[in-house]
C-alpha cells in the first residue's frame, strides 16, 4: 500500500493519500454533458499545472545564462563560504573569556544565520520548480518540495543536520526539533488578517512557518512580513512575496512559527556544528 506524506503542523493528524485506488469491475456509462465537463475540468487543471512548472515560481535573473554546472560550482562556492566564516566564529566563541564576550559572540552568530539564510542562500533558490515529491540540491535545477526547500537551505546555511529526515517530518515536528519550546507559537482557527496583526507582537527574525500542509520560512522585520517557500500554488516553484498576499498562508487555519534566530540553543549547535536530531511521530 502506498501512501502520500502531506507536511502537516498538527502532530495529532498526518495528512495522507491513498493511492490504491479500485477500479470499477464493469465499465459505466457517463452521460455526455457530464463527460464533456469533466474532460474541460482536467484538461484545465493538467495546463495550468503545465504552465505553472514551466515557470517555475518567480523569475530569477541571477541564474540567467549559467548552466547546471556553472550553477552549482558558484552556489557551493557560497556554502563553502558560510562553513569558513562559522569555523572562524567558532574559534572565537572558544576564545571568548566571560559570560558578556560569549553573548557577543552568540550577537554575531545570530547576524551570520540571518545572513547566510536570506542573502547568500535563499537567493539561489527564488524560481525553483516545485514537485511534491521534488528533492534536487541544485537551485534552479529539477523540482523540490516545500519540506526539503527548507531543510535544504538550512543546512547549506551551515545547520548541521539529517536532510531528508527533517524534509519528511509534519512541520510541527520540524520546528521542534529545531527550536526550543519557548520560541514556539502556535495559532489555530485565526483569520488571515487576525494572524498578520498578531506577528507584530513577536520579535524580528527568520522563523520556520508550517501550515495545514505546507511549510516555509516567515521573516519578520521593521517591513512587512515576507514568506519565503516552494509553493504548491501557483507560480508552482520557490517564491519570495509578502505574507499578506500569500494564498498557502492566508487560507490555513493552522499555524505555527519557530524562531531560529531568536533560540540561543539553535544557534549554538549552528556556531559549533553540533547535529541536530530530527523528531519523529
Amino acid at each position: 500500500m502506498k501512501y502520500d506524506h502531506y507536511v502537516s503542523t498538527d502532530t495529532s493528524r498526518t495528512f495522507r493519500i491513498h493511492n490504491d485506488v479500485k477500479r470499477p469491475s464493469r465499465l459505466r456509462i457517463i452521460p455526455p454533458v457530464l463527460l464533456t465537463g469533466l474532460i474541460l475540468v482536467l484538461l484545465a487543471v493538467t495546463v495550468d499545472q503545465l504552465v505553472g512548472v514551466a515557470r517555475g515560481g518567480q523569475h530569477n535573473p541571477m541564474l540567467d545564462g549559467k548552466s547546471r554546472t556553472d550553477i552549482k560550482a558558484e552556489y557551493d562556492f557560497v556554502v563553502n563560504g558560510i562553513a569558513d566564516r562559522r569555523r572562524t566564529l567558532y574559534a572565537a566563541w572558544q576564545d571568548a573569556t566571560g559570560t558578556q564576550a560569549r553573548r557577543k559572540v552568540v550577537a554575531t552568530a545570530r547576524t551570520e544565520v540571518t545572513r547566510a539564510i536570506l542573502d547568500e542562500i535563499v537567493p539561489y533558490w527564488i524560481g525553483t520548480p516545485w514537485a511534491f515529491h521534488g528533492m534536487t540540491e541544485t537551485p534552479g535545477s529539477g523540482e523540490i518540495a516545500c519540506g526539503y526547500f527548507v531543510a535544504t537551505v538550512l543546512r547549506d546555511a551551515g545547520v548541521r543536520l539529517d536532510r531528508v529526515s527533517l524534509a519528511q517530518q509534519p512541520s510541527e515536528l520540524m520546528i521542534r526539533s529545531l527550536v526550543a519550546e519557548e520560541n514556539i507559537y502556535r495559532y489555530s482557527d485565526l483569520s488571515g488578517r487576525a494572524f498578520l496583526e498578531r506577528l507584530h507582537r513577536l520579535p524580528s527574525g527568520v522563523y520556520i512557518l508550517g501550515l495545514d500542509k505546507h511549510v516555509g520560512l516567515l521573516v519578520l522585520s521593521e517591513s512587512a512580513p515576507v514568506f519565503i517557500h516552494s509553493s504548491y500554488l501557483r507560480p508552482y516553484g520557490v517564491v519570495r512575496e509578502q505574507a499578506a498576499t500569500s494564498r498557502a498562508l492566508m487560507r490555513s487555519r493552522y499555524r505555527v512559527l519557530g524562531n531560529l534566530t531568536g533560540d540561543s540553543s539553535f544557534l549554538l549547535k549552528w556556531l559549533g556544528g553540533e547535529r541536530i536530531r530530527t523528531l519523529q511521530e
